[in-house]
């Protein structure tokens, strides 16, 4: 007896099964008897299914067994017609897609937003800098401006205590005047003319 791979490869035309959809059915007529052969003595170790690419063959081409117990041989029944899912999978991969490109565009926004985010961090970061530093300035000027208000007040006083001994100063040239004249008086009185 040929193994199962002899039998099945040596009557297979790729290019026939290509080209016309019902060559699939005809080419499982052929192995048929050998799949099944092959699956029924090996005590339940091995079971069948052959299923062909749906774009070349009809959707229900192949061959599906099963057994209805241990005792009874295989028996082959209709493989599913995967035709009826094309459109529940047309529905569901285009939403699956649909999802994923959202998935996609989330994941987007998700890193222009991690990226804005740390973009602001580091402006308010170089914000905080700087106003450490115009805090730091103000207090510099505070400090100056502290030690010039002292200073003129220290000018002030200086210039109060000048002014009071200017004036004390003018008081005393007027007393000296004074004086003058009463002696310039009292020299005239012995003047001989």
């Amino acid at each position: 007896m040929d193994t199962l791979s002899e039998v099945a490869m040596s009557s297979f035309d790729y290019d026939a099964f290509v080209k016309d959809k019902a060559y699939a059915d005809t080419y499982t007529k052929s192995v048929q008897k050998s799949v099944l052969d092959f699956a029924n003595h090996t005590n339940g170790a091995v079971t069948a299914y052959l299923r062909y690419n749906p774009k070349y063959s009809n959707p229900t081409s192949g061959v599906f067994a099963q057994r209805p117990s241990l005792d009874q041989d295989l028996e082959c029944l209709t493989p599913t017609d995967f035709s009826m899912y094309d459109d529940l999978e047309q529905t569901v991969l285009g939403d699956y897609e649909n999802f994923a490109k959202m998935g996609q565009q989330y994941h987007m926004d998700a890193d222009t937003f991690r990226d804005i985010m740390q973009e602001t961090k580091n402006a308010v970061e170089e914000l905080e800098k700087h106003i450490g530093q115009i805090g730091s300035t103000v207090a510099d000027i505070n400090t100056m401006v502290e030690q010039s208000s002292d200073g003129i007040s220290g000018i002030a006083e200086k210039s109060g205590s000048t002014q009071n001994l200017v004036e004390d100063g003018y008081e005393k040239l007027q007393e000296c005047n004074r004086s003058v004249d009463v002696i310039k008086e009292f020299v005239a009185q012995f003047h001989l003319d």
